[in-house]
């Protein structure tokens, strides 16, 4: 259900949006790979300047998500 959430939320926000300049991140990437020649290593760049700031709220909340896993399994 997740996943069908998220491409339910990519092609609404594709259809809906007109101006480039309000695309998301997902759609300014996508934007980037369907060049007539993808360059991978501004892609890559882009990509991990995206993925960063998820991995660096994943890191300083980890106690919380895993305390929370934790008492789901128990309860």
């Amino acid at each position: 259900m997740g996943l069908y959430t998220v491409g339910y939320e990519y092609l609404l926000t594709k259809v809906s949006l007109n101006d480039e300049s309000a695309y998301t991140l997902s759609l300014g990437l996508q934007q980037l790979s369907a060049q007539n020649v993808p360059h991978y290593n501004n892609l890559m760049a882009d990509a991990l300047i995206v993925v960063i700031p998820v991995i660096l709220l994943f890191l300083a909340l980890q106690r919380y998500f895993v305390n929370g896993l934790v008492g789901a399994v128990k309860g």
